[in-house]
């Protein structure tokens, strides 16, 4: 009796230390790219005409099309970003009212500001390019792991490969996600 208890003892723990060698993401390959909004269905914060503004005068998409959308919206003045007017701009914006993914932004642009205006000084400095200013472009891109990671399971696309992947990877391997 004592040796069947041990033995399912062992024969458990071994499922579950193989169970979890499955789901342990090897931060040391990077995920193929693929764009979130293909793995998740998010509204984009942005919309007309703020969107058509910048495209105008920034048709590159890069720093000073995300720097342009970030100041005309009115989250980032001078350099400087505000969770407070980012709350103020996500509860103004029509596509987000009733939309699933409200909370997660309010959620996202706090921790992303926050985190932002942490790195700001040398490093920012170093990543400013064409003479904008790289703050919004890490809030940005910190916002859209966010809400990659954060995506409620009846907004997810299963059927894109290497969502999943990058997902784990993000939320795994990336460090202060």
């Amino acid at each position: 009796m004592l040796r069947t208890i041990t033995l399912s003892t062992v024969w458990l723990l071994a499922a579950i230390c193989r169970a979890e060698q499955k789901t342990t993401t090897d931060c040391s390959k990077l995920p193929k790219s693929i764009a979130p909004q293909s793995c998740c269905r998010f509204p984009e914060p942005f919309q007309n005409p703020i969107l058509d503004e910048c495209y105008n005068l920034h048709s590159d998409i890069g720093q000073c099309f995300v720097e342009c959308l970030f100041n005309r919206s009115g989250i980032c003045r001078q350099g400087k970003c505000s969770y407070q007017r980012a709350i103020d701009y996500l509860e103004r914006e029509i596509a987000l009212q009733q939309s699933a993914f409200k909370d997660i932004y309010k959620r996202a642009f706090k921790k992303c500001i926050a985190k932002a205006n942490d790195v700001l000084g040398n490093i920012v400095k170093r990543f400013s390019r064409h003479g904008c200013h790289p703050l919004p472009e890490i809030i940005r891109f910190c916002v859209r792991n966010e809400m990659f990671t954060s995506c409620p399971k009846s907004y997810w696309n299963d059927k894109v490969a290497g969502c999943s992947k990058k997902r784990d990877f993000i939320r795994n391997c990336i460090k202060d996600n």
